[in-house]
């Protein structure tokens, strides 16, 4: 996959692009980013969230220790317990991408994860919205690889999940 300066990481959304507590300065000093396409929506669904469950199927918090992270295919299980204003923001979204004609693009800045996977940084209201649709997707997939430490991001306590 090609590499980018991890400064045009920054600059296409640094400016409050990602409300994951991503530690800034170390991404600058210590990753690397790569850029890959996809047209699956598979590959939607089973991208990680920043989004958690616990036991119950409830909606928790990265905190919480019983937490365990969400792919993008699974947010529904917590549906009843989303958090005010999650639910009308995706339908927003969602209402959006039904109605415009051609594939559901979206550019998603993520993080690779030890296994392969790979955590979304932001986008997940975006994300949940297009794969509800059903409709066809066109991923851009901005991946930083980097320390899987909590440090660098607090959801990496997860990373195994």
């Amino acid at each position: 996959m090609p590499e980018i300066p991890v400064d045009d990481f920054v600059r296409f959304f640094g400016d409050g692009g990602i409300r994951a507590k991503l530690n800034w300065a170390r991404l600058a000093a210590e990753c690397r980013v790569e850029v890959s396409a996809g047209r699956s929506r598979a590959l939607l669904g089973d991208l990680r969230t920043v989004w958690y469950a616990g036991p119950d199927d409830r909606n928790r918090e990265f905190r919480d220790v019983d937490a365990r992270p969400l792919r993008v295919r699974e947010t529904g299980l917590t549906e009843s317990s989303w958090p005010a204003g999650r639910a009308a923001r995706i339908a927003e979204f969602e209402a959006r991408f039904r109605a415009e004609a051609g594939p559901v693009q979206l550019p998603l800045p993520g993080y690779a994860l030890g296994d392969g996977g790979f955590l979304l940084l932001d986008g997940t209201h975006r994300a949940v919205a297009a794969h509800r649709t059903g409709g066809d997707v066109r991923l851009l997939l901005f991946t930083v690889h980097g320390p899987l430490d909590e440090a660098m991001l607090p959801d990496l306590r997860h990373a195994a999940g």
